[in-house]
């Protein structure tokens, strides 16, 4: 679909739609065949709640902690683990999974042979975890390895079939935005069609939540310390919008620190 196909707006896309653009995207890569979205968000209801995103910050909320996320993700399923592992040993709070540049472009081939070549150096040569090239069980075994809510680093401005592995594989939330990942991301993707592809995963986001499971989504700004934090926060917020009204029911927005103190504690305030 493109946005040719469908007037961009900000209306509930209605299950006909979502269903429709589902199909297509599940077919780009072999592993989307095994995505089912009432058998995932079982999976979901079955893991403890310590293990979701949005059940952790509330947590934090009420104590009055800060939780710490690191970045991180390598090309080899048992490195990864060790590395997150590893962290959580260290005292990160909620892991990441970074997936690699060309997951981030929908270059599923190229991530193929990035993943070969890794193993065969027997290091990695990608800068991420390949997810969709792996898909829903080997995600679900780096959910089962570890104690501690993951988090799908997935910048750019489709994201749909990385999402959908993802949160079937287990990860409860997801960096988010089709303002900032297209403007702070790409350089020539347009914007209509970013959002439109987003609207998508955030009502694969919302059909969890109606299927009782609360995912979370984290919008922060552009990456760039040339952007006045007035801008950032109208795109943060603009990408906010976009999401509740696809039915997504946890959001957080990220804030950058500038090269401005005083400017920062404003843009908190």
């Amino acid at each position: 679909m493109t946005p040719a196909d469908t007037p961009l707006s900000m209306t509930r896309w209605d299950e006909d739609r979502f269903q429709r653009v589902r199909r297509s995207v599940l077919a780009k890569w072999p592993t989307g065949a095994a995505v089912d979205l009432d058998e995932a968000a079982g999976y979901h209801r079955a893991m403890p709640q310590t293990k979701n995103t949005a059940w952790r910050l509330r947590q934090a909320r009420t104590e009055g902690k800060t939780l710490v996320q690191p970045r991180a993700g390598v090309a080899d399923i048992d490195q990864h683990i060790d590395l997150l592992q590893r962290l959580r040993s260290a005292g990160a709070d909620l892991l990441p999974t970074t997936v690699d540049s060309y997951t981030r472009e929908c270059r599923y081939d190229d991530a193929e042979r990035g993943l070969a070549q890794s193993r065969e150096a027997g290091r990695s040569l990608l800068n991420g975890f390949p997810a969709v090239n792996y898909g829903v069980g080997p995600c679900r075994r780096i959910a089962e390895a570890v104690d501690a809510p993951l988090f799908a680093r997935t910048a750019s401005p489709d994201c749909r079939l990385t999402h959908e592995i993802m949160y079937a594989g287990g990860y409860t939330s997801c960096t988010a935005g089709p303002i900032v990942f297209s403007l702070g991301y790409a350089k020539d993707y347009p914007l209509a069609q970013a959002i439109e592809s987003w609207q998508y995963s955030y009502r694969m986001m919302g059909a969890y939540h109606e299927r009782g499971v609360t995912m979370s989504i984290e919008h922060y700004l552009p990456i760039s310390t040339l952007v006045p934090q007035s801008t950032s926060m109208a795109c943060v917020i603009l990408d906010s919008l976009i999401a509740a009204a696809q039915g997504v029911k946890d959001i957080s927005l990220g804030i950058g620190q500038q090269c401005h103190l005083a400017q920062d504690a404003a843009a908190l305030r």
